[in-house]
């Protein structure tokens, strides 16, 4: 009798700034270390309901290379590759989000409000979005700011007293061809009202 273990690697796909809400008809190429393609298909899979793609029988020490192809309409694809090392007898998971495009060719001369409320966005009542990026393509030397462009954030309700969590900003670009970076970062504490609240006046 011979043991031949073997282990399942499942891929899941959701909308990236959500609570991992799931993205279905996403197209990726496997492939292992040798390049050669992993499973039917000449290695394409593509997400099903619940952003899953599960590729079973998969050997022990194989580096598996998963790869974006297509994403849906009104989606931006993440073409990055991702690579994982296949372990013996275990269920392992490669993780991987699309940003949903709010808006695209915006111009820099006129002013915008986009609304990316769970409302606007048609998402669930457990659903929020944690997550924005504003990306800019090859801008004329001496591009800058010119007005003062706001966030409206609203936080989840029944947050406990005394909790905390960390906003971040993080700002980069390619200025002859250096990879200029900033990022800063700040803490919200939530505060609740006192229980019998404060008397004022007299």
């Amino acid at each position: 009798i011979e043991n031949d273990p073997t282990t399942t690697l499942v891929i899941q796909k959701f909308i990236d700034g959500t609570d991992n809400t799931p993205l279905s008809g996403v197209e990726f190429l496997v492939t292992d270390q040798t390049g050669a393609v992993v499973g039917p298909n000449n290695g394409y899979y593509t997400t099903d309901k619940d952003g899953h793609i599960t590729i079973p029988n998969l050997e022990p020490g194989t580096v598996i290379t998963a790869r974006e192809t297509r994403t849906q309409a009104g989606y931006i694809l993440d073409g990055t590759p991702q690579s994982i090392t296949i372990k013996t007898d275990e269920v392992q998971s490669m993780t991987s989000g699309d940003y949903l495009t709010l808006a695209d060719s915006l111009s820099t001369s006129q002013n915008y409000t986009l609304a990316a409320s769970p409302v606007a966005l048609g998402l669930a009542s457990n659903e929020r979005v944690t997550e924005i990026m504003f990306v800019f393509g090859q801008v004329p030397g001496g591009f800058s700011q010119v007005e003062a462009p706001m966030l409206h954030c609203k936080a989840v309700s029944g947050l406990t007293p005394g909790s905390s969590f960390v906003n971040v900003a993080d700002v980069g670009g390619t200025h002859d061809g250096v990879w200029v970076q900033a990022v800063s970062r700040w803490v919200t504490t939530v505060y609740g009202k006192p229980t019998p609240l404060p008397k004022t006046g007299y």
